[in-house]
């Protein structure tokens, strides 16, 4: 199952390398990963449908990710999940499309909170959600769990 892992803010200091998306390379078996050039929303969804060029695959994106995820649905997607996602900070197109979507919120998130995160996608069709205990925005500690339950939901959801 090819996954296009999307990371944070490179505006930031997000890149591929970023702890998150480094343990998500390490727990899916078929992720791709690449450095957004820009966090300009319309160049980096771009370089997302280059990567959608070589074949479908599922959207993982974290904070920035997340954001620039929701804005795609592009035929090629086959779903997206979603880790502490920065929808504030785009209008997502993702919303009423009938593919799996999966929010993984943190519960101690300055940035994104939780219930945040639930009125974004109020209304989103095929969408779930569950929450980090513990965790705050930036997941540190609770990398490994977040690329277990993101695995576990993956595969879940690709045999639906």
């Amino acid at each position: 199952m090819r996954c296009v892992l999307l990371h944070p803010d490179p505006d930031r200091g997000g890149n591929q390398h970023n702890n998150v998306i480094a343990a998500l390379f390490a727990a899916l078996d078929d992720a791709t990963r690449f450095d957004f050039i820009s966090s300009d929303l319309a160049v980096a969804t771009g370089q997302v449908l280059t990567q959608l060029h070589l074949g479908p695959a599922w959207l993982v994106g974290y904070s920035f990710g997340g954001a620039v995820a929701s804005l795609i649905d592009d035929p090629r997607v086959l779903g997206w999940c979603l880790i502490a996602p920065a929808l504030a900070m785009v209008d997502p197109v993702i919303g009423p499309d009938d593919r799996p979507k999966h929010i993984l919120a943190a519960e101690h998130d300055t940035f994104f909170p939780p219930a945040s995160l639930h009125h974004a996608a109020a209304g989103w069709t095929a969408t779930t959600h569950d929450l980090v205990a513990g965790a705050n925005h930036f997941l540190i500690g609770y990398e490994t769990d977040v690329a277990e339950w993101c695995a576990t939901w993956l595969a879940g959801a690709a045999r639906r």
